[in-house]
């Protein structure tokens, strides 16, 4: 619910008004003084699916968009298994797991997340199919599937997916190699991945090129924290897989205290006990090469056992190589690819990269499933199943036994285990636990007992099952049913449903912001507030978080603020904000950086902490400041400075004078300059949009205008007809020169990245229409050829 309030709804809400109004939303200016909005790849202005917001009221299409995508997990998941030989209910199986696991259901807030990884089981199945087929037509929607996928939004989730399915290219390739050693087919198949990528990028192109543009300028062009001590997968932490809340909650303030897990959701992959189980029969496969005579499986499936063990090889490797990158500071490993492997060092939280785990885990699964289905379907009497099944169980009750023992150990000598938890415990707020030690120790052990419970109904049903005791059809029905139980027990509460009217309700703040009709922002205290409102489920909490426009709360009603969301801020800008809070205490309100910000509002209230935790006072302060400067104004007087330290100490100096003197940020020194620092102005008409921004404007003598906005390449200026130089101007913000007289001054916002990604995508999607029907009008021929009934030849003498 946190980043879903906060960002991504805002975030839809902006979009639909602008493409309802008949504007691209290329720019953002309510937020961080203004950024680009159509290049955060989170906004995904471009994704398809994301045309429920542009039709439907927020709240049907938040509840559409959500149904829909997961329905496409599943159905993507199902077809997969299909195509790869899995009969119906282990396909739906694996169809269920990959819908509801962990990974998924506790990252419902992340819509960008969803609609971007339910595209890798169709991604795998297309692509399998131009492998098979020798297909470059397959590789061409492959690459239609990954454009897709890289417009969804959520860039970290597309780059594992793309080394995932280039890893199963180069795998493929080099077995195809080795078993035909054929030339021209090993050829084609070279080129498969290549030829994907490059549809790919052409189609995502409009979006691509502004994104590439602002990764360059944000924070994450540099050296970028990835969070490892946040969220390494810490050994003990893999026990989630059958215990989902061993250490908690989602929830700040320990009400989950993973110490290596910031946030549930980092450490959230839990597939249910039962699926875990359905795991070990596909490990059986290796272990059986006589295993079709053995147990009288038709002919035809031989190739389905000789694919399943590629299968099962390449998804089991898979999974134990994240299992130890998501292990971050605790392997060696993962600084190897954080080093070496290109823009694996732009993405943060290490524990991320299970994600393609569960993945892996919903195909083995499937795969498990249908091995014990064929053993048990095939097998004429008992004793053929003695060497099959009958180790698999033993080898799962001697499981049972062992976390039995532990769990009788937790319960009656729990002053011998309490000690060991304790280590594991977040201690970084530990202090201010509002739960005692007793107490979640004890939810633990009711937690470890449902696990007990699951697996042990899992053990009685394979018995029965192996036995026939049941019949197979009951077999099937109920193997689903327990797994379907099992997830929906497990995560029934970890999302909140709050009331439909929280995303467009308008608090007392909001309406008092709004009825000040002047061009103004507001500084919140609670910038950084956000990450503290995860796991929380009451509503006066989030009405009280859109008070304090935390996030992008504020952006539907076109308030503007001096922080924003989204990970790739601005990277000057936030050199300018950090250095302004870490000197903020020596700042007054009415200082002069907060009047050259345009701040006319200021939030404040009571301790964050305070107010989330310990039910503190929600009562917020808005305080104005009657000096803060004009959104635009003009000065008489510029400093040329071209180095950060050197502009900031006379930019926070007490003796600096916005309202007077100017410093642009330049090399040469040959900038014009006014003939007087007196300079009366007028202006006449201000509109201000988006994307443009209009100004009338007569001055007496030459000056510099000043807008206070963020400076950002893409915006041009005119002066009448005739573009003019922008200059960086305090750091942040923009400036021209302007001569005296009467002009008409107009900001446009035109990257060129955005039009040449444009051309670009349009161009790709023409050519694709083009061999579309070229390849239809061929296939429709040779059909048309097929049936056309043969011809008789009668010769007369």
């Amino acid at each position: 619910m946190r980043d879903l309030l906060c960002d991504f709804i805002p975030w839809r809400m902006y979009a639909h008004e602008s493409i309802r109004n008949g504007t691209i939303p290329l720019w953002n200016p309510y937020s961080s003084l203004g950024q680009p909005f159509l290049a955060f790849p989170q906004t995904a202005v471009f994704y398809p699916l994301n045309f429920i917001f542009y039709i439907f009221p927020i709240t049907a299409a938040l509840r559409c968009f959500i149904i829909l995508h997961m329905f496409l997990a599943g159905f993507f998941m199902y077809i997969l298994m299909r195509h790869w030989m899995v009969s119906r209910t282990p396909a739906f199986v694996s169809a269920i797991v990959f819908m509801f696991n962990g990974a998924v259901v506790s990252r419902l807030e992340f819509l960008s997340f969803i609609s971007t990884i339910i595209w890798a089981p169709l991604l795998f199945y297309l692509f399998d199919n131009a492998i098979k087929k020798i297909s470059l037509w397959h590789c061409i929607l492959t690459g239609i599937a990954m454009s897709a996928q890289l417009l969804a939004g959520h860039t970290q989730t597309f780059y594992y997916t793309y080394l995932l399915l280039g890893l199963y290219w180069v795998v493929n390739l080099i077995q195809n190699g080795l078993a035909t050693r054929k030339f021209k087919p090993n050829l084609k198949m070279s080129f498969h991945f290549p030829l994907t990528t490059l549809v790919a990028i052409l189609l995502s192109m409009i979006q691509l090129l502004p994104t590439i543009e602002l990764t360059h300028l944000s924070i994450r062009s540099e050296n970028y924290d990835p969070k490892m001590i946040a969220a390494s997968l810490h050994p003990l932490h893999l026990f989630t897989f059958l215990i989902p809340y061993l250490f908690g909650k989602p929830g700040w303030d320990n009400v989950f205290w993973g110490i290596t897990q910031a946030e549930f959701w980092s450490g959230s992959f839990y597939v249910g006990t039962f699926t875990l189980m359905l795991c070990l029969p596909a490990v059986m496969i290796f272990f059986s090469n006589k295993t079709q005579k053995k147990l009288n499986i038709p002919l035809s499936d031989t190739n389905a056992i000789s694919k399943f063990r590629f299968l099962i090889m390449f998804f089991f490797s898979v999974l134990i190589l994240l299992i130890v990158l998501s292990s971050g500071i605790y392997t060696p490993i993962y600084n190897i690819f954080y080093c070496y492997l290109p823009f694996f060092n732009k993405f943060r939280w290490p524990s991320r990269i299970m994600e393609m785990g569960v993945f892996s885990l919903a195909i083995i699964a499937g795969i498990g499933t249908h091995y014990f289905f064929s053993i048990v379907q095939n097998c004429k009497s008992i004793n053929q199943k003695n060497n099959y099944l009958h180790l698999l169980l033993k080898i799962v009750i001697i499981l049972d036994i062992i976390l039995i023992i532990g769990f009788l150990c937790g319960y009656f000598i729990p002053e011998k285990i309490i000690p060991l938890i304790t280590e594991y415990i977040n201690f970084r707020h530990f202090e201010s636990m509002p739960i005692s030690l007793e107490t979640r120790y004890s939810q633990m052990l009711k937690e470890y007992m449902y696990m007990l419970i699951i697996l042990n109904a899992c053990i009685i049903l394979f018995f029965l099952g192996i036995y026939r005791i049941i019949n197979y059809r009951a077999l099937n029905v109920l193997i689903s049913l327990i797994i379907i139980a099992d997830l929906f027990i497990m995560f029934k509460e970890l999302n909140h449903y709050s009331n439909e009217n929280i995303y467009k309700e308008k608090t007392d703040v909001i309406k008092f912001l709004e009825s000040d009709k002047d061009l103004f922002r507001v500084a919140t205290k609670y910038s950084n507030a956000q990450q503290f409102l995860y796991g929380f489920k009451n509503d006066p909490v989030f009405s009280w978080a859109k008070s304090a426009l935390i996030g992008e709360t504020s952006l539907p009603f076109h308030i503007f603020k001096l922080v924003g969301g989204g990970e790739l801020k601005i990277n000057h800008y936030m050199e300018f904000w950090k250095y302004l809070i870490n000197n903020f205490s020596t700042l007054p309100i009415s200082s002069n950086i907060l009047n050259l910000l345009n701040v006319k509002y200021t939030i404040d209230g009571g301790n964050t902490e305070n107010i989330l935790f310990h039910n503190g006072s929600k009562k917020l302060i808005v305080t104005e400041n009657n000096k803060c400067l004009p959104r635009v104004f003009v000065v008489g007087k510029a400093s040329i400075l071209s180095g950060k330290k050197d502009i900031f100490s006379k930019l926070f100096n007490e003796n600096f004078e916005p309202s007077r003197e100017i410093i642009i940020e330049a090399q040469e020194n040959d900038i014009d300059k006014p003939s007087s620092e007196e300079i009366n102005y007028k202006i006449k008409n201000l509109e201000y949009t988006p994307n443009k921004i209009i100004i009338d404007i007569e001055l007496n003598n030459n000056g510099f205008l000043v807008l206070g906005d963020t400076y950002y390449p893409g915006w041009k200026a005119y002066i009448g007809e005739k573009e003019t130089k922008i200059y960086k101007t305090n750091y942040i913000m923009r400036s021209i020169f302007i001569k005296k007289g009467v002009h008409k001054v107009e900001f446009i916002y035109a990257p060129s990245s955005f039009k040449i990604g444009y051309i670009t995508t349009l161009s790709t999607v023409f050519i694709l229409i083009v061999l579309g029907i070229l390849k239809y009008y061929k296939y429709m021929q040779n059909k048309k050829h097929l049936k056309s009934p043969p011809t008789l030849s009668i010769i007369y003498k």
